[in-house]
């Protein structure tokens, strides 16, 4: 199976998923858009988040709702582990049962029917998949977490926990913020320059009076293949968060885009039973 992301519509809900991998290994990974949900403005509509401020019973309906569009158990949302995400890089295992893990930016598990969820408005996130063992994880990775490698600490984690080889790991990144928008200053662009080589200068990497500008994808892409994934079971569509985002018709949220006052899509993955 070559691993793939392509977007589906169900019931108004449009996601990327792999769908063979749903087909094939019972195994379902999405990135959710923004459209499809009950919240109201500023978080219109399908938000994902209780932390910014909409309706706590809004986000459960677009919760429940993902679920069942995506085919998982009807009883799901009552196993779905999420996180109270600090932009940090700690890894935690999930539960079983609905459990929100505190100060956290990634989740691992091997339990069938447990739904991991995190969610996002312009950093990175990331699906790792082992086939072969039914082991999952989902990676929130801001700038901090990019530079601390969380996506190279989630592979570790993922094989001290259930014993996957880096070697079968499938990677799908979703949509984060791109080159053209996503900006840092030279101090910190300084740190990216130094930890990540792949970050080309004038290409991936471009420097100004003023700012830095580079591509997290690029500096994430190279943790993973450093910590064992092949380059091929990289999946990244590059798709920029800030260039399609805004109601009503962007199809992600995006925090810089929106002032810092928005809802956050997800990326979700489960073994189904």
């Amino acid at each position: 199976m070559q691993p793939t992301l392509t977007e589906q519509t169900v019931d108004g809900v449009t996601f990327l998923t792999d769908a063979a991998l749903f087909d094939e290994a019972g195994i379902r990974v999405a990135f959710t858009q923004r459209h499809g949900g009950v919240s109201e403005s500023p978080y219109a509509t399908l938000n994902l988040s209780t932390y910014v401020g909409d309706d706590v019973d809004h986000v459960a309906q677009n919760r429940e709702r993902i679920c069942r569009v995506l085919g998982l158990n009807e009883n799901a949302i009552w196993t779905l582990n999420t996180a109270n995400q600090i932009h940090g890089a700690h890894v935690a295992v999930a539960v079983d049962g609905a459990y929100e893990h505190p100060m956290t930016d990634a989740l691992i598990t091997a339990h069938t029917d447990t739904p991991l969820l995190l969610c996002f408005a312009d950093c990175v996130p990331i699906i790792l998949v082992d086939r072969t063992r039914d082991a999952l994880a989902v990676v929130h990775a801001g700038w901090r977490g990019t530079l601390e490698k969380i996506a190279a600490r989630t592979i570790i984690a993922l094989t001290e926990t259930y014993g996957c080889d880096p070697a079968d790991l499938i990677a799908y990144i979703g949509p984060y913020i791109g080159l053209q928008h996503f900006t840092v200053n030279h101090e910190i662009g300084a740190q990216f320059s130094a930890t990540f080589g792949t970050l080309i200068a004038g290409e991936t990497y471009i420097e100004s009076d003023d700012e830095v500008r580079l591509d997290l994808g690029v500096a994430i892409e190279e943790t993973l293949v450093g910590a064992g994934v092949v380059a091929c079971n990289i999946i990244n569509p590059k798709i920029d968060t800030m260039a399609h985002a805004g109601a009503p018709t962007g199809a992600w949220f995006s925090y810089r885009a929106e002032n810092g006052t928005t809802g956050r899509h997800g990326a979700l993955a489960c073994v189904c039973s």
